[in-house]
């Protein structure tokens, strides 16, 4: 299988409506395997270090320390819990962002796609370069597309 542009102009793309063959979908899963990311997401604990193990913590962390030795408490536990609460917001913001990305890209659904020039359903980890699909409606798309053909209905 030897990668290619998959349609430089309209034409070239206009060529791949047909679908792939067999032959060319097996050297494709070969060369590129699976239509999948494995992504898996920080826990809690990681993502707290990494937050805290930064040097704008612990040069902050410094300060608060000398504004409670000279006696400015509530100075230091006001701009202490700032940061906290800033740190926190980060802390969730990271951790929620990573699980939605590690769910998008475990997602799996079952596709139509033309192979052999027959219609063929398949599991969306088997969509390869160049294969055509028929996108239905409400339907996620776990991978990049051109549309090639379809009208749209409002």
């Amino acid at each position: 299988y030897q990668r290619r542009v998959h349609g430089e102009t309209n034409l070239a793309l206009l060529q791949y409506a047909k679908g792939l063959t067999s032959q060319e979908v097996a050297a494709a899963h070969l060369a590129v395997g699976p239509n999948s990311i494995s992504i898996k997401a920080a826990g809690w604990f990681r993502v707290i270090c990494d937050e805290f193990f930064k040097y704008y913590y612990a040069y902050q962390f410094m300060m608060y320390w000398v504004w409670f030795y000279w006696a400015y408490w509530k100075m230091g536990l006001a701009q202490l819990s700032i940061i906290f609460v800033s740190a926190g917001a980060a802390i969730w913001s990271k951790r929620s962002n990573e699980v939605t990305i590690e769910r998008m890209a475990s997602h799996e659904g079952h596709v139509t796609v033309l192979r052999d020039g027959l219609p063929v359903q398949v599991n969306t980890r088997e969509l390869v370069p160049g294969d055509c699909f028929e996108v239905a409606e409400d339907w996620i798309m776990p991978c990049d597309a051109v549309v090639v053909s379809g009208s749209v209905v409002l």
